[in-house]
């Protein structure tokens, strides 16, 4: 088994502003849908907002939907958890008022529901955020049929689309981040070698980040450059994106410098130097 050693250090490198853009496609099979899938709004502190989304029922079947609203806070994966509105300091769920909650839609029929955001007079500036829901409650869709020992196994499940919102509070607006620590672990499930970045967003605004993976030898000169996925964060959150490093490394001494480009004025970079040995008995 491969033993390794980590030491790490901070590095800051001037550049330029990207963006990205993320697309969103209806669920195939389903006789309903929502348009549009997002709103980005950019208020002021005290001003109300109102917008209107569409629900189509394209099938032939009435169908009755609940829409709702609610906070989301991200884990160090990126993964969202659900909440009931007002349970994170930048969610905006609290703001929203939907009309109506409920509807019931036959086949062929469009119908359209308000909701209206206020927006609190002493906010911060700054990103906010939540989704919002079109649930259906009486029409479990078929998503899949198995036979299991001889028997017919149907899966239905009630379909709900995403409607993400996104608010930019108009203000002092803070774009930063850095990476706090970089480091090569085993992966918990095998011997595999990976390269663990944490990433803090300390300014004020959601953050869509890419980036990559430099391995470098003893001498400096780089054996391997991977490419980082891109991802998001958010406002005074911490992410962690582990990338898998090529299972050819020999015994030696390496380094493997995280380059990411968040989309502000500047890329941010972590180095860690290790060493791979073929002694198990070696420490970190």
């Amino acid at each position: 088994m491969n033993c390794i050693k980590n030491y790490f250090k901070k590095n800051l490198i001037l550049f330029f502003v990207l963006a990205l853009v993320f697309n969103c496609t209806p669920l195939l099979g389903v006789s309903w849908s929502v348009i549009p899938m997002g709103f980005n709004f950019n208020p002021a502190p005290g001003d109300t907002i109102t917008k209107v989304l569409t629900v189509r029922n394209s099938g032939n079947i009435e169908e009755e939907l609940v829409i709702y609203i609610r906070d989301i806070q991200y884990n160090t994966e990126g993964n969202g958890k659900e909440l009931e509105p007002g349970n994170i300091d930048r969610g905006m769920a609290k703001w929203a008022k939907i009309y109506p909650e409920k509807i019931i839609i036959k086949g062929g029929e469009n119908k359209q529901v308000r909701f209206t955001l206020i927006v609190p007079e002493k906010i911060e500036p700054g990103s906010y955020w939540a989704n919002m829901y079109a649930e259906s409650v009486n029409n479990p869709t078929l998503m899949s049929k198995s036979e299991v020992e001889g028997k017919i196994v149907s899966i239905f499940s009630n379909i709900r689309y995403k409607i993400n919102l996104n608010t930019t509070i108009k203000g002092d607006i803070i774009k930063s981040g850095e990476i706090t620590n970089v480091k090569v672990i085993f992966n918990d499930n095998d011997t595999t070698l990976v390269v663990n970045t944490t990433f803090v967003n300390t300014g004020n605004l959601i953050l869509r980040c890419k980036g990559t993976v430099e391995i470098r030898d003893e001498m400096g000169e780089t054996i391997e450059t991977i490419s980082l996925e891109g991802f998001k964060t958010y406002p005074e959150c911490i992410r962690i994106i582990n990338k898998i490093m090529p299972s050819s490394l020999k015994p030696g001494e390496y380094s493997a410098l995280v380059v990411i480009d968040y989309g502000g004025e500047f890329l941010v970079a972590g180095e860690t130097f290790f060493e791979i040995s073929s002694d198990s008995s070696s420490e970190e």
